[in-house]
């Protein structure tokens, strides 16, 4: 005889596959792997499960939820990690202030579906790219950079980093997006260089070190952090991770420059 699964063990699976959809939410904005795992644990208990055991990487997420003798295993995994402090903030607020014990899962559900729809970055491309080149700028102010080289350092921030939006709007690979960023910095300031020492203005000697400020836009600093606080939590799993995708953007970003 064939055996089939009660319907409570089937519901346990749906419950289980929403809370999973919270926390991949979660990281895949980008937050750190000791908020995914709370924000999970809190929705776990509203939906009245006993206990959640979970792994969280930076693509990958593997969870066992425990109600009585009965536990469901979920993996799910994605494969472009990023960060939107915009979804973070709306998913913090629903996993502190809006779970409630007795919650059902098509509740969640629609919760989620409205963050996911409705709830986008707050700054455009042309924005982001302005604060990257003023905070490239900034970096070259403190080293002492000439008025010139600070003006164009930014000009070579802002093409890259315009550049890895609009790359990433159309959904390229992550590490080609620094590539193609890095590169167009370089190459504008090279030529913005080379352009302004050709018509007499300024040493080139005074630009040798711009390139450095110019792609400063490209170290992943939310990533280092958050590997950081998990690391501070000994979540070595998670930490590692985060800190190992950090050093690989730093690495291609680095490589790109260099060449």
């Amino acid at each position: 005889m064939t055996s089939h699964p009660s319907s409570d063990y089937v519901r346990m699976g749906y419950e289980a596959d929403v809370v999973l959809r919270l926390g991949m939410m979660l990281m895949g904005a980008g937050t750190s792997g000791y908020r995914v795992l709370r924000g999970m644990k809190r929705a776990a208990r509203a939906l009245g499960f006993d206990r959640l055991d979970a792994n969280v990487g930076v693509t990958q997420i593997t969870c066992t939820f425990h109600r009585g003798r009965d536990f469901r295993t979920v993996v799910a995994q994605q494969h472009s990690p990023a960060v939107d402090a915009s979804r973070i903030e709306a998913l913090e607020d629903l996993t502190h202030h809006r779970l409630y014990a007795g919650i059902t899962a098509e509740e969640l559900t629609k919760m989620l579906d409205v963050i996911e729809a409705n709830v986008v970055k707050r700054w455009n491309r042309w924005l982001l790219a302005a604060a990257a080149s003023i905070a490239c700028a900034s970096f070259a102010v403190l080293n002492f950079f000439t008025p010139l080289a600070i003006l164009l350092v930014a000009l070579a921030a802002f093409c890259g980093q315009l550049t890895r939006a609009v790359l990433h709007s159309k959904h390229v690979h992550q590490l080609g997006c620094i590539v193609a960023a890095g590169t167009v910095a370089s190459l504008v300031y090279f030529f913005t260089t080379e352009a302004v020492a050709a018509a007499g203005v300024a040493d080139p000697s005074e630009f040798s070190s711009g390139y450095v400020a110019a792609v400063l836009f490209l170290i992943p600093g939310f990533p280092l952090f958050s590997a950081l606080i998990d690391l501070a939590r000994f979540d070595f799993e998670a930490g590692l991770s985060r800190l190992t995708y950090a050093l690989t953007v730093i690495t291609a970003a680095t490589f790109t420059v260099a060449l």
